[in-house]
């Protein structure tokens, strides 16, 4: 199951976004709720999500700093804003960012499902990638070990690993 995690300074529109959505039905789990800025970073750091809806205007460190703060400090997960503001230069600043959309406020709940969907099976193939990245790795260094152990040479570790075509 991927962990969702619900931020917003109002707590009505985060209990709407919890209920106008089947998270579960659709493979999601909720992780948390982000009260205001300080908060919602602090749980992404905690509970590492696969998924964050935000707010643009929350208490705090605002949901764009939320997010490049995130992004600059390795997160990988996806971003979704849900803001009562329409102004292109957050959206602007959100796309630098890589946010996946932009929803504005009130919601569309079929759009919401909708892009929680796509986004679901997009998590879920970065996550079967990196899978199979790490078991050619392994692999990698089996057969690097393998080779020592019956005393053949073995070209650098590092030329092996990236030999191998990870985009299968």
């Amino acid at each position: 199951m991927l962990k969702v995690l619900i931020a917003d300074d109002e707590p009505y529109v985060r209990e709407g976004i919890k209920n106008i959505v089947p998270w579960e039905e659709i493979g999601f789990n909720i992780c948390g709720e982000g009260t205001d800025g300080d908060d919602t970073y602090n749980k992404i750091c905690k509970f590492n999500p696969d998924l964050v809806l935000i707010d643009i205007k929350m208490p705090g460190k605002i949901g764009l700093d939320v997010i490049k703060e995130s992004v600059e400090n390795g997160f990988k997960g996806k971003f979704v804003i849900i803001s009562g503001y329409s102004d292109f230069q957050y959206a602007k600043v959100a796309i630098k960012y890589g946010v996946k959309s932009y929803l504005l406020k009130p919601i569309d709940e079929d759009e919401l499902y909708e892009i929680a969907v796509n986004l679901k099976k997009e998590i879920e193939e970065e996550k079967n990638e990196l899978r199979n990245i790490e078991m050619q790795k392994s692999y990698a260094k089996e057969y690097s070990l393998s080779q020592l152990m019956l005393g053949k040479s073995v070209d650098d570790y590092e030329e092996i690993v990236n030999g191998f075509n990870y985009s299968t």
